[in-house]
């Protein structure tokens, strides 16, 4: 029997600027929400709209600078045996057309590249999830989230996020997208202009989809 299942968008959205108006303190959005961090200025709490793990890291350090170029020369294996030319282009035909994320309308917008650490930083959750037998934006054997396995990469982020999904048995890429595309937070994360790079893996049933704008 074919089953498929989207985890709703867990988007750890950590911006210097704020969203929309400037702001000196970190800011943590989910979605199109938008809420003050604490007043400690590198502790965040980190919102889901649906999440299977409840068992979050209270603290999320800013990554301390280690930054590898952009490399888009990436191969199938090099993202667990998925077709990287047709992800990647997939992503970018729909961020290159204007389109609605549930209610709300989404610009046009930028390409994006692919990142060696963003794709270490989805490797290492896919395999987690496929080693361990769970589905979570939160680890279930170490408890990070995406903030902090970007950290662990190397990955000087100013803002990140992540989709993911499983699907047994294996679907195509297009398939893939297209149940991102038609949830209105995955769709987001997809759309979102502040992202600049992305990074995929696939193990096992398991896929893992994280953006991100590096300093």
């Amino acid at each position: 029997m074919k089953k498929i299942s989207i985890l709703i968008l867990s988007l750890v959205f950590i911006n210097f600027f704020g969203c929309g108006s400037g702001a000196e303190k970190k800011r943590t959005c989910v979605s199109s929400e938008c809420q003050n961090s604490s007043n400690k200025q590198d502790n965040t709490t980190k919102n889901t709209q649906k999440q299977e793990n409840k068992n979050e890291p209270t603290n999320i350090s800013h990554p301390e600078p280690k930054q590898e170029p952009n490399d888009n020369k990436i191969t199938n294996k090099s993202i667990g045996n998925i077709d990287a030319k047709k992800l990647l282009a997939l992503v970018n035909d729909a961020r290159t057309n204007g389109r609605y994320c549930g209610t709300n309308y989404m610009k046009a917008t930028n390409s994006i590249s692919w990142n060696k650490l963003l794709i270490q930083t989805a490797k290492r959750h896919s395999k987690d999830m496929n080693k361990n037998n769970f589905f979570s934006h939160t680890s279930q054997t170490d408890g990070s989230n995406v903030a902090i396995r970007a950290k662990d990469a190397g990955y000087d982020w100013l803002v990140i996020g992540e989709n993911l999904a499983y699907y047994d048995p294996d679907p195509s890429e297009e398939t893939i997208m297209e149940g991102w595309i038609n949830s209105p937070g995955h769709c987001e994360n997809i759309m979102n202009p502040d992202f600049k790079e992305i990074g995929m893996y696939k193990d096992g049933i398991y896929w893992t989809q994280v953006f991100g704008t590096h300093k």
